[in-house]
């Protein structure tokens, strides 16, 4: 689980504005309310990458995408950055930003038929806000009391304002509610019970099955069961497609499919793609805190020599776009678009040879990556070694698995490595509150870039900034990044899924820690 800070949008930034401004929604305008063509019931059945494991929303080990299945939060986030209504149909920010006060839908209940009142959402809260093992999120940290006024009415009070607070009650864990009866007498999770389109039917290490929510509160899905198979393998996968054994494949964080085989399906007629512009970037990135590159030489010369368009071209076959900048324009408050840098090899050559290096000392380094983290990632890294070579570089290419990766990045064991940005729901703010704030623990997805004197300053008055503020705020951030050359970005990545033709309306959801089960149907 990224342990993340929140993305501050449009909508949080007027409800700082306005004095009591309020949210409020209607069947049109609720979360789910998208209604799916195509004949009611059926099985749908998606191929995943791993077990659901444990999904208490509490915890950080499930997986994410079955998390959201089963539990539902206040808000809910939505393309566009926006924020809408979900358990709470409207809230009011106090004019000082530091008192929210949510009132909950009408008649909703866990699927155990508990009620979701004021006091399960406190319950809830008393779980992770204010914890020291939540002091991750922002909001748990700003935390400073609650209030239970009626059973529609539950406050919310900081000890500061904190603009993303919206944001992060959109994550899926740790704010998402679970029933106050799925736990045992001392307060362990059981079982897991929430609100949302789908129950729970069984799960184990070959997969899990679900039944339809027929008392769901929002507009429920079509198909009245859903299957997901755990299949490890990409390849496999693809076959299990073609072959009729799933629906569904794709998503970044599900079940990669690889623009290498998007592009195999992309005229086959009994399988349709979906794709669309994503809100991640790949990254490679530098080890600045010792030699070689805490030289800026050496990061800029590696800057000079990466071919992004080529790369692009090459590796993604169209499925995903050169990049300038840290993140893609569908990521809010990206900052001022970036011309992609010309390939200059004369010019990174000599910075090799000004930084000290050259036949009589050579240059050597490690490029740490991962097919599990990084799918594409063994091509990625032979591309590097093969262009750094040409100004002198010689890189050692370190392919590990995904356990060995987290372990290494955290000890931040290697010269070079890829990453990827944390994308929606977490960006802006995710990625510079986990992988660029020195302050903040160097966990299983490392640190890109740290600089506590003068980028921890930066990132402070951007997660502070509201209203007209913010983009300045963090164009500061983006500016300082460039003129360090912190770290290469690579490619905006491509949203990729792919389903069979028993699959009609699908489209995908706002972010890539979702299923696509929102609006499609199934015929058998």
């Amino acid at each position: 689980m990224p342990r993340l800070h929140a993305v501050l949008i449009t909508a949080i930034a007027l409800a700082f504005a306005g004095c009591g401004a309020q949210s409020s929604s209607s069947d049109a305008g609720s979360p789910r309310a998208a209604t799916a063509g195509g004949a009611e019931g059926g099985t749908v059945r998606v191929a995943v990458g791993q077990r659901a494991g444990n999904l208490d929303p509490h915890d950080y080990a499930g997986l994410f995408q079955v998390q959201d299945l089963l539990f539902d939060g206040l808000v809910k986030y939505a393309k566009d950055g926006e924020i809408e209504p979900s358990l709470a149909e409207s809230w009011e920010v106090s004019e000082d930003g530091k008192t929210y006060t949510f009132t909950l839908r009408e008649g909703v209940t866990f699927t155990d038929g508990a009620p979701v009142d004021a006091a399960a959402v406190e319950w809830n809260f008393k779980r992770w806000a204010g914890k020291e093992d939540t002091s991750w999120l922002g909001l748990s940290r700003a935390f400073k009391a609650m209030k239970v006024v009626d059973p529609k009415t539950f406050v919310l009070e900081l000890k500061q304002p904190y603009p993303p607070a919206l944001q992060e009650l959109a994550y899926i864990r740790p704010v998402r509610l679970l029933s106050p009866k799925s736990v045992d007498e001392e307060g362990l999770y059981t079982k897991p019970v929430g609100t949302g389109p789908w129950v729970l039917e069984k799960s184990d290490r070959n997969g899990a099955s679900f039944t339809r929510n027929e008392h769901y509160w929002g507009t429920k899905p079509k198909p009245t069961r859903l299957e997901l198979d755990v299949i490890p393998d990409a390849q496999t996968r693809l076959s299990a497609l073609r072959a009729g054994d799933v629906d569904i494949i794709g998503g970044e964080s599900t079940a990669p499919l690889t623009p290498r085989n998007a592009l195999a399906l992309k005229n086959a007629a009994d399988v349709k793609l979906v794709t669309e512009t994503g809100t991640g970037t790949l990254i490679l990135g530098f080890n600045e805190a010792k030699a070689p590159f805490n030289d800026q030489r050496l990061r800029t010369a590696v800057n000079k020599v990466i071919d992004r368009k080529a790369i692009a071209k090459a590796l993604y076959f169209g499925f995903g776009e050169p990049a300038g900048n840290l993140f893609p324009d569908s990521v809010p408050l990206a900052g001022a678009r970036q011309e992609i840098p010309a390939v200059d090899k004369a010019a990174a050559a000599q910075l090799v040879k000004a930084a000290g290096y050259g036949p009589d000392k050579p240059l050597k380094v490690t490029l740490l990556s991962s097919e599990d983290a990084i799918p594409g990632g063994r091509a990625m890294a032979e591309v590097m070694q093969s262009a750094l070579k040409e100004i002198g570089i010689q890189v050692e290419v370190r392919l590990v698995d995904h356990a060995t990766r987290h372990k290494e990045i955290a000890k931040r064991q290697y010269d070079l490595a890829f990453y990827a940005t944390y994308a929606a729901p977490y960006d802006p703010y995710g990625s510079f509150g986990a992988v660029f704030d020195s302050r903040t623990e160097i966990g299983v997805d490392g640190k890109i870039f740290m600089n506590a004197k003068e980028l921890d300053p930066l990132i402070d008055t951007a997660f502070a900034a509201t209203g007209d503020e913010r983009e300045p705020a963090f164009e500061a951030i983006y500016t300082y990044l460039r003129e360090q050359d912190a770290f290469v970005p690579l490619v905006y990545t491509s949203r990729i899924w792919a389903h069979g033709k028993n699959v009609q309306g699908l489209e995908l959801p706002a972010t890539e820690y979702e299923l696509p089960l929102h609006t499609l149907s199934v015929t058998k």
